[in-house]
């Protein structure tokens, strides 16, 4: 929350990285796939942004969703249209030149702890996105998608390393949990009548 905060738009840097953090809340996308991000990736009118340089070599097209689509649309609005072109990078630097991925590191730990946020480095978003993802019903293959993993397995990781934060949807959907249960004498049974003679 204190990372969402919205900063005023007319301080450049402040804002670009306000709206990379949106971006990673809402994709779960790597640094590198940040820095690479040209303005004519954003399809504003559409609602979608297209990552083309990924780890995996492949572009994939993800909705945007209503949050960051609006701020978006207000940094590119007041800092990348004029006298940009859609070949230019989304987030550049406060030369206009290409972020680099130590850059933004650099840039989003000093915006974490301007607000307090001692925790940093920016793969905890894809975690933090996954589990998200994860805890609140999405399923693995979708989100192996979204993240643009080639294989199930990373997913799978992290589907095993939350698997304790399920454990109450375990209990409401699990077949045995929607049986009535019907026995014998159980063991607390036993001993009750034990104690009765």
């Amino acid at each position: 929350e204190k990372l969402t905060v919205k900063p005023d738009v007319d301080d450049f840097v402040e804002f670009r990285n306000y709206i990379i953090i949106l971006l990673l809340l809402s994709t779960g996308a790597r640094r590198e796939t940040i820095v690479n991000i040209r303005v004519g990736d954003v399809d504003l009118d559409e609602g979608y942004i297209t990552f083309n340089t990924l780890k995996a070599k492949k572009v994939i097209r993800l909705g945007l969703e209503k949050r960051l689509r609006q701020e978006l649309t207000e940094y590119i609005a007041y800092w990348r249209s004029k006298d940009t072109s859609a070949v230019d990078y989304l987030f550049c630097s406060v030369y206009g030149e290409k972020l680099t991925v130590n850059g933004l590191n650099n840039t989003i730990n000093k915006y974490h702890k301007s607000r307090g946020v001692d925790k940093t480095g920016l793969h905890r978003y894809r975690h933090t996105y996954a589990k998200n993802w994860l805890t609140s019903g999405g399923d693995i293959v979708s989100l192996s998608r979204v993240l643009n993993h080639s294989e199930l397995d990373m997913v799978k990781r992290y589907a095993n390393l939350y698997a304790e934060d399920v454990k109450a949807e375990i209990q409401e959907h699990s077949v045995l949990s929607q049986i009535k249960r019907k026995s014998g004498k159980t063991l607390a049974t036993l001993r009750k009548e034990k104690s009765e003679y």
